[in-house]
């Protein structure tokens, strides 16, 4: 058996087991050392980590968080035993971890993605763009041009792209009053959009009303996917020796 390490925490925090003795399989415990803890939970190391492990990780991060700031460890963070917890995990950088504790404590992060409708952008860049409207009736008019038909196929993957940045651009301020900061996460497709907010937990309702209120604004032309409370992934700043902001430092921070 090996630990699974799943965050940093002070010392005296609340157990997570506490609040949810009806479940056999929640059993997760701190292992302290001075001013911090560790949440841990053994796992068989021969067996890979599965999609419930994860979840379970990330469940367990928000119900301590309920209690006081926490510092997420990367999923898949082992330990062979509590004593490479203590001396590998929270002695090494105990100065450093506190100081990161006091530093998020009272705030959250959220996540917010947004996908915008492809046809409702289709016919506003149709409707507003007289090159790409000129370049769609050639195809049509000449079905064979090929040449036509790709650069049609670029302009408009390119136009999809400034389309969604001005739905952006405007949608933002409508959404940040309540928050401290805001990350613009990497988005997989044209057409959507991801951030994460930081937020003091407690003005977390003020961003959720505003979001809600986007939410409804959209309508039919945009899917709205809203997450948190979170642990702060996305605003910790990089760990001693990783002063290059890349979040590649040992514990995954």
């Amino acid at each position: 058996m090996a630990l699974l390490v799943l965050g940093v925490v002070r010392q005296g925090h609340p157990s997570p087991r506490a609040k949810r003795k009806d479940d056999d399989a929640f059993d997760v415990r701190l292992v302290e050392s001075g001013d911090l803890a560790a949440a841990v939970t053994e796992i068989d190391d021969e067996s890979p980590l599965t999609e419930e492990d994860a979840a379970h990780h990330l469940d367990t991060l928000i119900l301590l968080l309920r209690d006081g700031p926490v510092l997420p460890l990367a999923f898949g963070t082992v330990s062979p035993d509590e004593d490479a917890v203590r001396t590998e995990v929270l002695d090494a950088t105990a100065a450093d971890l506190a100081e990161r504790l006091e530093g998020v404590d009272g705030l959250v992060e959220t996540r917010l993605e947004v996908n915008f409708d492809e046809q409702a952008a289709l016919r506003d860049i149709m409707a507003n763009d007289p090159e790409v409207r000129g370049m769609a009736a050639q195809t049509r008019d000449d079905s064979g041009a090929l040449d036509i038909r790709l650069a049609l196929g670029e302009a408009v993957s390119a136009r999809l792209m400034d389309w969604r940045r001005l739905q952006a651009d405007a949608l933002l301020p409508r959404l940040t009053g309540a928050v401290h900061s805001v990350a613009e996460l990497e988005s997989q497709e044209p057409l959507q959009q991801r951030w994460a907010f930081l937020v003091s937990a407690e003005r977390l309702g003020e961003l959720d009303e505003a979001v809600g209120a986007q939410r409804s604004a959209l309508g039919n032309g945009a899917s709205v996917e809203y997450v948190g409370p979170l642990p702060i992934y996305t605003f910790l700043a990089p760990s001693p020796g990783n002063r290059s902001g890349s979040q590649q430092s040992a514990w995954g921070w």
